[in-house]
Order: C-alpha cells, then structure tokens, then sequence
C-alpha cells in the first residue's frame, strides 16, 4: 500500500517509512495533492477534514493527533502490518528501499565498532545515506507493541 500524507503529519509518514509502508509527506495545495495521489495511485492521509473529495482517490483522515493513535487507526482501517523482518528497508529520508551494502564498500565510512561487529550495512540509492541495525529497532519495536494485539 502507498500512502501520501498532508503535510501536518511529517511524523507519521516517517514511521510509516520504517515500517516498510511507501509513504511520504506532501507540502503543497490540497489540488496538487490529490491529482499526485492520483497520478502515483497512492491512498491520501490528512488529518484536515478540508481535503478535497475525489472519487479517483481513496482519502482517509486521521483523527488524532497521537502518533500512536494514528497508528491504530490505519492498522484498523487497512489491515497494516509490522513485520520486524521488513522495518527499516527504506530511506528516512528519501522513500526509497535500501540496498546492501559490501563490507568492503563500508570500510572507513561507518563507525569501526559497528564494521567490526559484522552488522549488514544499507545505504540509499539516491541520498547515499549509510544505515545498520542498532538500539534503535529494538526500540522502536517495543513502540510498536501496538500491532501484536
């Protein structure tokens, strides 16, 4: 599922990102924004109620304003999943999913614990941000504990 989202909800896009949900955060008018929800088939969020009807375009608003709360609401609402296997495959940044990375290719650009401690290594294929798995998925999983029930 591909999600564009209104500007106002920068936050959830970016979780929505981790989870391995193609999604990105759209500044601009709410026209523009429905006809390059259109045009890329993309399912609209918004949590302003002024975003225009289109029957070509499916457009949910969200309701609340917790990021937890949002989250449950799109799990209610399109069946989303987290599948640790899949979190964190795409740039923050970017939207785009990461590639592997050669040891080799890593060598001197990453912090040598981290080279040293074998962890495979992702970069992106448009910004060349370099990623690895830390604390950080680990946490972000026990965020998201709100999936398992």
């Amino acid at each position: 599922m591909k999600f564009i989202l209104s500007s106002e909800l920068g936050r959830l896009a970016k979780w929505l990102k981790i989870l391995d949900y193609d999604s990105y955060c759209f500044k601009g008018s709410n026209t523009a924004l429905i006809s390059r929800a259109i045009k890329e088939s993309r399912t609209v969020l918004s949590s302003k109620s002024s975003v225009y009807f289109n029957p070509k375009v499916n457009i949910f608003i969200v309701k609340s304003q917790n990021l937890k709360a949002q989250l449950k609401e799109l799990r209610d609402n399109f069946s989303l999943e987290m599948d640790s296997a899949k979190m964190f495959s795409r740039c923050i940044k970017c939207n785009i999913e990461l590639k592997v990375l050669s040891r080799e290719e890593a060598r001197g650009r990453i912090p040598q614990g981290v080279y040293n401690s074998g962890l495979a290594i992702y970069k992106c294929p448009k910004c060349k941000k370099l990623y690895w798995y830390g604390s950080h998925k680990e946490l972000a999983k026990r965020y998201l504990k709100l999936f398992s029930g």
